[in-house]
């Protein structure tokens, strides 16, 4: 009895990994088309900066877009992966709110990914990497003001 529990066992778990195929590369990896949201942020955002917020593009103020700098500086990954990007407030007597909008093209898919940020006065954050790098391709992610405005004491 014991020894036909093992075959079913053994039987069980060879018909489960020999299975349907998943759409994962030979080096285990899921295809991109695949990547869950958390994922993308993982690898575009990894030092978890900002906070993720639901923006349809409905027009914003941008009066203090002038007082933001956005640059690049450093590497993203091993590397090879675009540069770390940081957003910086200028004014040194006032915080700003920020909501930056992330556009992309993975694959033909289009769309964006919208995070908000509070600088105080002189602040600054990460804001990510400029690319997604995965299965050895690259996929641009810029970054647009879409709001910013001065933040009452």
């Amino acid at each position: 009895m014991i020894k036909k529990s093992y075959v079913l066992l053994l039987a069980t778990l060879i018909m489960a990994c020999g299975g349907e195929k998943s759409a994962e590369g030979e080096d285990g990896k899921k295809d991109v088309s695949e990547l869950t949201y958390w994922d993308v942020v993982g690898m575009v955002w990894p030092n978890d900066e900002g906070d993720r917020i639901e923006w349809h593009g409905e027009e914003m103020s941008t009066e203090a877009k002038d007082d933001l700098d956005i640059s690049q500086r450093g590497f993203c990954g091993d590397g090879d992966c675009g540069e770390k990007m940081f957003l910086a407030n200028k004014n040194q007597e006032k915080g700003i709110e920020v909501i930056l909008k992330a556009p992309y093209n993975i694959e033909g898919d289009e769309s964006y990914m919208a995070r908000t940020y509070k600088l105080p006065p002189g602040g600054e954050f990460q804001i990510g990497c400029t690319h997604l790098c995965y299965n050895d391709k690259k996929y641009l992610f810029g970054r647009e003001i879409v709001k910013a405005v001065y933040m009452e004491e």
